[in-house]
């Protein structure tokens, strides 16, 4: 089975401090290779994403092996997390990336998980919309509950707890699947 032996083209690097309050900071820089694979390799061996951590012991490259080659990087990207909350575990501190302690690695994507969550609450009222007024006979109150619901997430723009609908009140309705 081919694995590279060169960190090759990098394509991504992160630096990190493994912060202490007892001990100093201590300063990891990891590097993501390009994902490759042999040129003579037969069909059905892996991609590897070759990757590198220096700053916590050995400096070595670790191939990362991967059905393809995005598999390879995500699966790359994941071991640099567990490793580095290990590191950190070992030596009693935390991994620090821009204040992002919790997830150091895919941290600064929690404004994407907000606007998934905007995204459901939207189609979810507008789903609700529909329902009310395909209905054969939309009552006031469910008229006048579904017109506060929207203007709220258009105020909010989509953030934010739904607030009751009109299909709690009727029950089921068609609509998007929440996150």
């Amino acid at each position: 089975m081919w694995k590279p032996a060169e960190l090759g083209e990098i394509i991504a690097e992160r630096t990190f401090v493994l912060k202490s309050s007892g001990l100093r900071n201590k300063r990891v820089v990891v590097r993501f290779g390009r994902p490759v694979r042999g040129s003579d390799v037969p069909a059905g061996d892996p991609w590897w994403c070759p990757l590198q951590i220096a700053g916590m012991g050995s400096d070595t490259l670790r191939p990362v092996a991967g059905i393809d080659s995005l598999q390879a990087l995500a699966l790359a990207l994941q071991l640099v997390e567990r490793l580095l909350r290990a590191e950190a575990k070992r030596l009693g501190c935390r991994v620090d990336w821009l204040g992002e302690e919790k997830w150091p690695v895919f941290g600064g994507t929690d404004w994407l998980e907000a606007q998934a969550d905007a995204i459901s609450t939207l189609t979810g009222a507008l789903s609700d919309a529909i329902v009310t007024l395909e209905s054969d006979r939309p009552n006031l109150k469910s008229k006048s509950l579904l017109m506060r619901q929207l203007r709220g997430i258009v105020e909010r723009r989509g953030f934010g707890p739904r607030s009751r609908t009109p299909r709690q009140l009727r029950g089921p309705a068609r609509r998007a699947p929440r996150r």
